[in-house]
């Protein structure tokens, strides 16, 4: 799928999909709230993140869109990655982390 954000052409076809996040990682598991996050990366460093979303119960139903796109700096990405539980194992491939 191919998709223009900020009069850039960005494709999920060609960028690295880094992980994709279901609705139960918000705690839903109703039809009427059915999200579909995707985080990618291009091969010049650049990440975005989509989403398909349908039901009117659906946090991007107000919208009006199927699918909405935006691009993300690193932190942006990390904190994605945070907040949706990403396994440590795939954050580490694509994150320096400090032990703590």
């Amino acid at each position: 799928m191919q998709i223009i954000i900020e009069s850039k052409l960005y494709d999920t076809q060609t960028a690295k999909e880094i992980e994709e996040c279901f609705d139960s990682c918000f705690g839903t598991h109703s039809d009427a709230n059915r999200v579909i996050e995707r985080l990618f990366k291009t091969k010049k460093g650049q990440w975005f993140m989509t989403c398909e979303s349908w039901g009117e119960g659906s946090r991007y139903h107000l919208l009006d869109v199927d699918i909405d796109a935006r691009l993300m700096d690193d932190d942006q990405a990390l904190v994605w990655c945070e907040v949706r539980k990403i396994k440590p194992e795939i954050v580490q491939k694509h994150f320096k982390l400090e032990e703590g």
